[in-house]
């Protein structure tokens, strides 16, 4: 590995990055609302909740902060909306 990244055998000058071979995050290929999804998707589960949007949002954990369970819960309810 070069520099802590994945490199790969390039056809033109022997080892590549991930730019130069044109490989790219799958979020790049997603959508806005596929993106929004999996955003709140991930509060969920962060917070021990089901990443269904179906399920009932989760309750703070015990030993979390109030103002980062309030920032999780608006953001992901920001992604909800925009998944819509």
């Amino acid at each position: 590995m070069a520099g802590g990244y994945k490199s790969f055998t390039c056809r033109d000058a022997g080892i590549g990055c991930r730019h130069c071979c044109d490989l790219s995050y799958l979020s790049r290929w997603e959508d806005a609302q596929i993106r929004a999804r999996s955003k709140a998707e991930k509060v969920r589960l962060r917070l021990g909740g089901s990443p269904s949007l179906d399920d009932p949002f989760p309750d703070k954990p015990k030993g979390m902060w109030w103002r980062t369970y309030e920032r999780l819960r608006e953001t992901s309810e920001r992604a909800e909306t925009r998944s819509f």
